[in-house]
């Protein structure tokens, strides 16, 4: 599911042979952060790439719940930058796509907390 909403859409038009690194919003500017719509892009991406990760996350939390929770959120940030960080770099030759490195920033803490999350639900049941 993670994968098929981080290379969406599935077009020949989307994905190209070259990348489009001049593209890429590393820092958001002081202009960007002055434009209503542009606050309204970030926010819901913010909300979505946390929200999608937190399956992510909430899982792999619950398959390693006999581990410590250092162990949980290693493999949580690990498995979730990993993840992330390979969707990101798929999009850089994409057309209709525009990596972001808040993504990546926010698909980590979804998996962080997610893992956390299964933590403390587990602890609540044991």
């Amino acid at each position: 599911m993670i994968v098929m909403v981080g290379i969406w859409p599935l077009d020949k038009d989307n994905f190209v042979g070259h990348s489009h690194w001049e593209y890429i919003k590393w820092i958001p500017n002081a202009e960007d952060l002055k434009s209503p719509k542009y606050l309204l892009d970030i926010f819901s991406d913010i909300i979505g790439n946390t929200v999608l990760f937190f399956p992510f996350g909430y899982l792999l939390g619950h398959l390693l719940y006999k581990r410590t929770p250092s162990v949980q959120l290693i493999f949580a940030a690990g498995l979730g930058s990993a993840l992330s960080v390979s969707i990101e770099y798929y999009q850089i030759y994409c057309h209709l796509r525009s990596p972001s490195i808040i993504d990546i920033i926010c698909n980590v803490s979804g998996s962080l907390i997610g893992a956390r999350f299964a933590r403390l639900r587990n602890a609540l049941y044991d």
